[in-house]
């Protein structure tokens, strides 16, 4: 869920089942338009993995319905991190074999230059994520782990409208 934190003033991802006590605060006085993570888009763009043949390419492209072997798939710079996880784009073209990862993001460094408002990867291939501390480090295990407020004892009384 995404929600403005009372105690550091700014919109962040909370897993509720994490959360150990709640309570009613007083209103937070945020607007779901300041959420930046959440109103700016970023635009990836994919094309089959170089290593597949041709016939397996265009079985992948008819699957994403990309036109001239590369398509856009636009998500909101809060969710980055995530679509990357689950599209498999968090690590570098090269980690894994054409037979298990079968797109490639085509705009790497400008797609994911995020850090530290972000999730941008590594140039070694490993998933890296930055967070809005501004402090980089491996990405967690499962997207659902990623750094939240387990400890935080309110969520803003007005959370961002349905999203």
């Amino acid at each position: 869920m995404r929600a403005f934190d009372c105690e550091t003033r700014e919109f962040r991802d909370f897993v509720l089942g994490r959360l150990s006590k709640a309570r009613l605060g007083e209103a937070a006085g945020s607007d779901p338009h300041d959420d930046s993570g959440w109103q700016t888009r970023i635009d990836l763009l994919i094309a089959p993995h170089p290593k597949l043949t041709e016939a397996q390419a265009a079985a992948i492209a008819l699957d994403y319905g990309m036109r001239g072997g590369k398509c856009t798939i636009s998500v909101r710079r809060a969710l980055l991190f995530y679509a990357l996880r689950r599209l498999g784009l968090d690590v570098a073209a090269n980690v894994r074999p054409a037979n298990e990862q079968h797109i490639v993001l085509l705009n790497r460094e400008r797609s994911t230059r995020r850090c530290p408002t972000g999730p941008r990867l590594e140039d070694e291939g490993v998933g890296l994520s930055c967070w809005k501390t501004g402090s980089c480090r491996r990405a967690p295990p499962m997207a659902s782990s990623r750094p939240h407020a387990a400890s935080r004892s309110h969520i803003a009384r007005n959370p961002p409208a349905a999203r």
